[in-house]
Formats: structure tokens, C-alpha cells, sequence
């Protein structure tokens, strides 16, 4: 299959350049925002940790040691992620922080958070020499399969299938 497919298969600089400036709404980065996140069951338990995030203790700390999120082994830390990729309740709260800032309690079906904001990255275009890479992996994917397609069509049209009717 290597030989008869992925050997047929290339992705010129041009087509790379074509497809991007094409489809350059595709390459539009939202603004985004690096958070951590506490979340509790209850309102006095979200005030407590609150209380000793504004004595200084640090944040990434009192969310192993409190939250009952997935992420508290990572400190809370939810990663980047832009509008509307996460609750509503999210959006509300960590965007309208600015690095370092702490939220106030944040109800949320899950129960009760606490945000920390730690970096923001506003919107963007990203670049052809950002996405490049990425542009011919996926230009490759499909070349490779209409190949593919074409490779199990020509053997088909080359087969000879007998049947043994003593058999059935």
C-alpha cells in the first residue's frame, strides 16, 4: 500500500500557499484566556478557599488540596481556551479578569469555582509559517485517501472472483 499509494502522494509549497490563502477564516484565533480554576460543593467551602487565596497562599496549591475538579492535580490549570468553549458562567468570570486576578464565587452546575487568570492572548490570523505544517498534514490526509480510493478501485476492476458453488 506504501508503494502503490503514499509514493503518489505530494504536497507542493503552492498548494500549501493556495489552500491557505483560501481558507484563511480558518485560521482566525479567538482571543483566549489561561485559567485555573477551584471548584467546591458547597458556598462556605468556596468562601474558605477564597479566604486563604487573599492571605497569600498560592493558587495552583489550594486547588490540589480543595477542588474537586479533574484538573486540581494540575493545579487547576484548564489550559487556553476561548469564547464559548466552556460554560457560560466560565466566559462571565474569566473574561473580564486580567492576568493575576482572582475571581470572586462563581456558581455553576458543577458547583462552585474560583478563577484565576493567567494569561490572555487577544484575537489573531495566524500566519502561514504558523499553520504551514499543519496545511500539509492535512492536504496529505486527503490526497492519501482519494488515492487510496483510486488504488482499491483499479484492483477491483482487475479481479477475478470465482466462486466454488459445490461449496455453498
Amino acid at each position: 500500500m506504501r508503494q502503490a499509494v503514499d509514493a503518489r502522494v505530494v504536497v507542493s509549497d503552492a498548494e500549501v500557499e493556495d489552500y491557505f490563502k483560501t481558507h484563511q477564516d480558518q485560521f482566525d484565533r479567538p482571543e483566549q484566556v489561561r485559567a485555573r480554576q477551584i471548584v467546591v460543593a458547597g458556598e462556605e467551602e468556596g468562601k474558605k478557599a477564597l479566604a486563604e487565596l487573599h492571605q497569600g497562599r498560592p493558587f495552583a496549591e489550594v486547588a490540589r488540596e480543595v477542588s474537586l475538579s479533574p484538573d486540581a492535580e494540575q493545579g487547576g490549570d484548564l489550559g487556553f481556551f476561548g469564547r464559548g468553549e466552556m460554560p457560560p458562567e466560565f466566559d462571565a468570570a474569566v473574561f473580564t479578569l486580567e492576568p493575576g486576578q482572582v475571581s470572586d464565587l462563581v456558581k455553576s452546575d458543577y458547583g462552585y469555582h474560583i478563577f484565576l487568570v493567567e494569561e490572555r492572548r487577544s484575537a489573531r490570523r495566524l500566519s502561514l509559517p504558523q499553520v504551514r505544517e499543519q496545511i500539509r498534514e492535512q492536504l496529505l490526509a486527503d490526497k492519501r485517501q482519494r488515492a487510496y480510493q483510486d488504488w482499491l478501485q483499479e484492483l477491483r476492476s482487475k479481479a477475478t472472483i470465482e466462486m466454488n458453488w459445490s461449496l455453498m
